[in-house]
């Protein structure tokens, strides 16, 4: 059997900022997986490669019986389950924790091979290959009705880490990150951001009233770029001729104002305002998880909000030679044969 911890936590917790000793951890490994599952398991059939490891340890929470261990609230999708994993176990973090889905062979193939090579000194190391660069047009497009709320989600989780000012007012928040939130971080990486910050940000999400929509209240339209986006579209089609000017371009709550073509947007909240921005009731896939898919690796990770294309010495950073890991994404000799491990997705973020 695997090292599956299954059992509630201890009853009695130590004083807050009590950091405890290695000696007297409850981990048994150094390297500690937690998965965000639902209900996707059954408990006398686990999978196969939750196999015996005496170097791992998995620690699985479920999002569907409350009455049971390790329960966490079916917000934000796996998001909320990590913050959750390192607020409770702040003082006693393992050395170095891999967050996954249920399902993280979905994601990549091959992923428990890399968590196997993972340094054992690295601060942050991403277990897809899959690197991604999303220019904030493509959310525009993609969730059209919500994506003000989806930017002010973004904007308050980097406020809750104290990041505030890696996106200034206005600022379109293009990014690039490797694909969907697996990944393993240092307990010094986690730390270095303060348990106060994860606390913040799980009010934000999970909170009494949050609802995992990562607001309340109206939107801070001062800080959004997304109005400059949809005004900017509007205009376009005006100037194409278009009929129905406020409609195109994502921009689909028509002229409430009454002034043809909307060729001046007075008042992004009358012109084009999103009528779904101020419910409680929005899928937190396009809010929390959103912004845990697409800024995992910034708050996290402690990387560049536009991390760079990765390079083999990249890899290497992260994972150790494959000379001496079989399976490791380390292979300085494949630079030049293009069979390092790299998927791109995405469009370019130039204009």
């Amino acid at each position: 059997m695997p090292h599956v911890i299954r059992a509630p936590p201890p009853a009695i917790a130590p004083p807050a900022g009590a950091l405890i000793a290695r000696s007297q951890s409850r981990w048994t490994t150094d390297m500690v997986v937690v998965v965000a599952a639902f209900n996707e398991y059954d408990p006398l059939d686990l999978p196969r490669w939750m196999r015996h490891d005496k170097h791992v340890t998995f620690y699985v929470y479920q999002r569907h019986n409350a009455s049971l261990p390790h329960y966490s609230p079916n917000l934000g999708w796996e998001g909320g389950v990590y913050i959750q994993f390192v607020l409770e176990h702040y003082e006693d973090l393992p050395k170095q924790i891999a967050f996954v889905q249920a399902h993280p062979e979905e994601h990549n193939p091959d992923w428990r091979k890399w968590l196997g090579c993972v340094r054992p000194d690295a601060a942050w190391a991403t277990l897809n290959p899959l690197y991604i660069v999303r220019p904030w047009t493509y959310f525009a497009r993609r969730h059209g009705d919500v994506v003000p709320l989806v930017e002010q989600c973004w904007r308050n989780t980097l406020a809750a880490f104290g990041l505030r000012e890696l996106l200034a007012s206005r600022a379109r928040p293009d990014v690039a990150f490797f694909c969907c939130a697996q990944l393993v971080v240092s307990r010094e990486q986690l730390r270095s951001r303060g348990r106060a910050a994860f606390l913040a940000a799980h009010q934000h999400f999970a909170g009494a009233g949050a609802h995992g929509t990562c607001h309340q209240g109206p939107l801070r339209w001062h800080e959004l770029s997304t109005p400059l986006l949809c005004t900017e579209k509007m205009l376009a089609c005006a100037k194409r001729g278009d009929k129905d000017a406020c409609a195109c371009g994502g921009c689909r709550h028509a002229n409430r104002s009454g002034e043809p073509w909307c060729s001046v947007c007075k008042s992004w909240k009358t012109a084009c305002n999103p009528q779904l921005a101020s419910s409680a009731d929005v899928s937190t896939k396009h809010t929390m998880a959103s912004a845990f898919e697409h800024l995992h690796h910034v708050f996290l990770g402690g990387q560049p909000f536009v991390m760079p294309p990765p390079t083999p010495e990249m890899w290497c950073r992260m994972f150790l030679p494959d000379a001496e890991c079989i399976g490791s994404p380390c292979r300085l000799e494949a630079a030049n044969d293009g069979a390092l491990p790299l998927v791109v997705a995405g469009i370019s973020l130039a204009p």
